[in-house]
């Protein structure tokens, strides 16, 4: 019986070897993904370096796994914090450890490499030979060259702080300061200066820009009771960046909490947001939060994007945060399409149709 049980042990093993997407020898593999694949970036566990790579094809509904090391022959790394799709790139930042990678889009191939990072969060790209990594454990916010994947500088906030998500608009970026901040720092693409500062809610953590070129900011409030940088109801904001003004605020309750960002559509005249276990959804012109949520599915989504083109959403579901995550595709109207299992903790959702997340 024992050596039964070794046998069956020994099956399982090897099944679970075979199934994981590679081949046996673990060699490169060759593929070619869809123009307009959805690429979903899987976090991993904190600590296990088991971040990975997953993709969709809308039109066939053919998802792969574990691309980037079926594609490499090498791990992607711990902690795989946010994406960016930038020509015929796909950027990758994994934030333990301390790299981002640059691939091709449809072999997943690496095209360069950054590492020696301190803590990178999110990458904003102004263009082929500058973009920005911000960074949580230090003040610095790194520049690089996107084409040939060195640094070429860097910038430091005031005040010890971190930065979080960034976004670009005409000649400025726009940083948020996350961890136990309470600002919006403005600098200048060309002198890589810090020209300005707006006050915002605590934490602000989330941030995109619409189509008049505002400012929208999502700020978590401190998350819980004990932060040492206070406590607050969570408040989305809408920020003039000619002005530097706050034109519209909008309180949530205490105790609210977002389990992803902010998203927008491809017209970027309607954004997303998720409280609550709901999805809800309205227009950048509306005065008021909206009612009624566009999903009601009780589940604290960890990833939410729009599709720029078809305005379909996707949400992605860690699940226990330790096996394989799920990512669920609805139409506008918030009709479930398709639902299909990804990697651990699937944090980040981009296009292969859209320039930048």
């Amino acid at each position: 019986m024992k050596k039964f049980w070794t046998f069956l042990t020994l099956m399982a093993s090897v099944f679970a070897l075979s199934s994981c997407g590679g081949n046996s020898n673990d060699d490169p593999e060759d593929f070619t993904l869809s123009t307009d694949a959805v690429y979903i970036i899987n976090e991993g566990n904190w600590g296990s370096a088991n971040a990975s790579l997953s993709s969709y094809n809308p039109a066939t509904k053919v998802v792969g796994n574990n691309l980037f090391r079926r594609s490499n022959s090498v791990p992607l790394g711990d902690l795989a914090q946010s994406s960016a799709v930038y020509g015929d790139d796909l950027y990758i930042v994994v934030n333990n450890s301390g790299v981002v990678f640059r691939v091709d889009r449809q072999s997943m191939k690496i095209q360069g490499k950054i590492d020696g990072l301190t803590s990178p969060r999110f990458i904003a790209l102004v263009s082929d030979t500058k973009g920005y990594i911000s960074n949580m454990y230090t003040n610095q916010i790194n520049i690089f060259n996107p084409s040939t994947c060195e640094i070429i500088g860097s910038i430091t906030l005031p005040e010890e702080a971190s930065s979080d998500q960034m976004a670009v608009i005409g000649g400025k970026l726009y940083v948020a300061w996350w961890s136990y901040g309470k600002k919006i720092y403005e600098i200048d693409t060309k002198t890589d200066k810090v020209v300005g500062e707006i006050e915002v809610g605590l934490q602000p953590w989330s941030v995109v820009v619409d189509n008049a070129g505002k400012l929208w900011v999502l700020s978590d409030g401190g998350c819980y009771p004990e932060n040492p940088a206070g406590y607050e109801a969570p408040k989305l904001m809408r920020i003039n960046p000619a002005t530097k003004t706050i034109e519209r605020t909008f309180t949530f309750t205490e105790g609210d909490y977002f389990s992803s960002r902010l998203a927008l559509n491809g017209a970027a005249d309607t954004l997303y947001y998720t409280v609550g276990g709901k999805v809800w959804r309205m227009a950048v012109s509306d005065n008021v939060l909206p009612s009624e949520p566009l999903l009601n599915e009780g589940v604290y989504y960890y990833s939410m994007a729009v599709d720029p083109v078809s305005g379909e959403l996707y949400v992605g579901d860690a699940g226990d945060y330790v096996n394989s995550g799920s990512v669920s595709r609805y139409t506008a109207k918030g009709e479930l399409v398709d639902s299909f299992s990804v990697g651990i903790a699937p944090g980040s959702i981009v296009f292969g149709t859209s320039k930048v997340e």
